[in-house]
């Protein structure tokens, strides 16, 4: 059973498929996919896996597919879809699930440079928005500095230990996986 809190960036958003397939099942998608996969040659691993939305005294649970690379199952992210064919056509959605050695590394340093980015135009917005001084504004950007710090050496850290060509097949694997699920969707 998966939980909400395993859920990790979406990869497709609200993505509708065609009205043809407004009957669609959870069952049926699963073979398209795993019938569409086998004839790009893209290895994947399908299974129906229950999730659950809350918390203990509240919560929700449906069925998703749950996608893997079984020549990667603990070094890549899994996706999660979720699928809802309630309507006139078909919606899909998908998460990253589980963890990845090298995709999670780079995640963790993109997010980090995002940060030190916001930390520092925040710091500099409130001096100017306060109508603070010349030296207020530099006081708040002192104040940054040793976190920025701390965070630029663990980027470091970081891009060390990172292999590009590594992020780059498995990026390419998760294109292909995307494409695949449009296209059961699609057809």
């Amino acid at each position: 059973m998966l939980k909400d809190k395993e859920l990790k960036d979406k990869i497709i958003e609200d993505h509708e498929g065609s009205s043809a397939n407004s009957d669609m099942t959870l069952d049926r998608l699963r073979g398209r996919i795993e019938k569409i996969a086998a004839a790009n040659s893209v290895p994947v691993d399908l299974t129906i896996d229950e999730l659950r939305i809350g918390n203990a005294l509240s919560n929700t649970t449906g069925n998703v597919l749950v996608l893997r690379n079984p020549e990667h199952g603990d070094d890549y992210f899994g996706l999660c879809i979720m699928f809802n064919s309630g309507g006139v056509r078909p919606v899909v959605n998908a998460y990253f699930c589980g963890n990845s050695k090298q995709l999670g590394l780079e995640m963790k340093q993109r997010q980090a440079k995002a940060n030190r980015y916001n930390r520092v135009t925040k710091s500099l917005e409130r001096g100017v928005k306060t109508g603070t001084s010349f030296f207020g504004t530099i006081q708040a950007f002192m104040i940054t500095i040793p976190m920025n710090l701390a965070s630029a050496v663990m980027s470091l850290v970081r891009a060390i230990q990172r292999n590009d060509e590594a992020i780059a097949k498995e990026e390419t694997y998760y294109n292909n996986c995307v494409s695949i699920i449009k296209m059961a969707v699609d057809e």
